[in-house]
């Protein structure tokens, strides 16, 4: 198991020293540590307030300094390596590393954050460095990556009459506004649907290869799908086809 320690060095002129004596200073009174007399530099494993005492070859006392060492107590905060974001779409993650004492969220070189937690609407590379207040600290790294494409699916080939074999329109949850033409081999419009508020888990604009209620003859109608994102001011056209078959 790790054991922790922290080394204690006197910094002094020590060209008039015969004797270093350390103590443990304990509800003010100075316990000496017999174990440490004369030594420099010291390694303690515990906390406390210890005193050094300086004494020449007269027994004369020509110095003395006390430090205080407290245990840190933080480990390195947990973070993913990937955050996926969009910000024009509201999608965004609030990172939350855990209790610190002082945060600094760093990108690019320059502190973009002190908070607890951090919510990033701009891609890159970030540090988090984390601290607490007797000056350990630790740097955890992460990627932002903004990822706002809008994307749909459709069947290539449907049968008619078969529930389980429409034609239907997935979309993700960036897509708001959808319109779907189907033409025969003429150019004819022989379906149309319009969606707007759409919601990425419902299937959209279903068609079973009816016409007037009749069955459409098998080959390969053209498909237009235009979609958009009002959020993102984008509007796309897909022209694809689908093969109606038996």
């Amino acid at each position: 198991s790790e054991i922790d320690f922290t080394v204690i060095s006197i910094i002094a002129d020590l060209s008039d020293v015969a004797l270093k004596q350390w103590f443990e200073v304990v509800n003010g009174e100075r316990e000496l540590i017999e174990d440490w007399i004369g030594l420099d530099p010291v390694v303690t494993e515990f906390e406390g307030i210890f005193e050094v005492v300086l004494i020449n070859n007269d027994g004369c006392e020509i110095g003395s300094a006390q430090i205080e060492i407290r245990q840190s107590t933080i480990g390195p905060p947990e973070l993913e390596a990937l955050y996926e974001i969009c910000a024009p779409e509201g999608i965004v993650v609030e990172i939350d590393p855990g209790e610190y004492d002082n945060y600094e969220w760093v990108l690019d070189g320059e502190v973009v954050a002190v908070s607890p937690t951090f919510s990033p609407t701009i891609p890159g590379e970030y540090e988090l460095i984390v601290s607490d207040d007797l000056g350990c600290e630790f740097i955890a790294r992460f990627v932002v990556e903004e990822d706002c494409e809008l994307k749909i699916r459709f069947p290539n080939a449907i049968i008619p009459n078969d529930s389980e074999r429409n034609f239907v329109v997935y979309t993700n949850d960036f897509v708001d506004e959808l319109e779907v033409f189907i033409y025969n081999r003429w150019g004819e419009l022989i379906f149309y649907c319009e969606s707007n508020g759409v919601n990425g888990e419902i299937p959209l604009c279903a068609w079973g290869g009816l016409v007037n209620g009749k069955t459409v003859p098998i080959g390969t109608y053209p498909v237009v799908v235009k979609y958009g994102s009002t959020a993102q001011n984008i509007s796309k056209i897909l022209k694809r086809t689908i093969l109606v078959i038996e």
